[in-house]
């Protein structure tokens, strides 16, 4: 298996176009540019934060898991000789984390408040979420998903750290800031970065059908549903996202 998208193998002709563009676009890449790999918490506004650094670093993104669920070990190969960001939502299994860091240096997990995330998560699957959907993608997959990556944070302090989406939203410099120093991104790079940073937020804010706002939430949740849910949340997890 070749880098790439993990649904790509389903059209073959146009899997092996991506792969020619993406060795191109990574062979006329700045050599000093390491691996970033950013795994992500879905509807967090990853596009945006990989979108970001593709544009302002002139590199190609990949997947390392197929179907965010199992490391595909050659993609992985592939990326982690830099040059290349990752967008990959991996479930943090006990054999994904250790493939994933006997090649990468360092990982960021880009995490948001798992109610905003599962709201934004089956809208953009199906539509305006019904409580029903809403507990399961909380409980089944955006907690423990959460809750998981954080032990492997605790577990790896020098390897592993999380970023939130809401501090992108009060502070885009100082969260790409954090970031690029966090991957030892060379600091010639960053008035690229900020140049691409705000045409990407202003694109965002034109185009997007959901406000993005951090406390977006609580216009789709029902309150009593939202309570409950909280008070099954993790404590850790709740220390991230304060609420009233």
């Amino acid at each position: 298996m070749e880098p790439g998208h993990p649904f790509a193998w389903e059209n073959p002709e146009a899997f092996a176009e991506q792969q020619a563009w993406m060795e191109k676009k990574r062979n006329e890449a700045a050599g000093d540019i390491p691996p970033v790999c950013i795994i992500s918490l879905q509807k967090s506004g990853s596009s945006l934060v990989n979108s970001v650094l593709a544009d302002a670093l002139d590199i190609p993104w990949c997947c390392v898991s197929y179907q965010y669920r199992d490391i595909e070990l050659s993609w992985l190969e592939w990326f982690s000789k830099g040059r290349t960001v990752s967008h990959d939502h991996l479930w943090p299994s006990t054999q994904s984390i250790s493939d994933l860091l006997a090649l990468v240096l360092r990982v960021a997990v880009h995490i948001r408040d798992p109610r905003a995330a599962v709201v934004s998560m089956i809208h953009h699957n199906k539509g305006a979420p019904t409580p029903e959907e809403l507990e399961d993608a909380y409980m089944g997959h955006a907690v423990p998903w959460l809750d998981g990556w954080l032990t492997i944070e605790q577990e790896h302090p020098d390897r592993v750290r999380v970023f939130r989406y809401e501090d992108l939203l009060v502070d885009p410099i100082g969260y790409f800031r954090t970031l690029t120093d966090w991957f030892n991104i060379p600091v010639h790079f960053f008035p690229r970065i900020e140049e691409a940073m705000h045409a990407q937020m202003n694109n965002r804010h034109a185009n997007n059908f959901r406000r993005g706002v951090a406390d977006g939430w609580r216009d789709e949740m029902p309150v009593d549903l939202a309570e409950r849910l909280w008070a099954q949340t993790p404590q850790r997890v709740k220390a991230l996202f304060p609420s009233d």
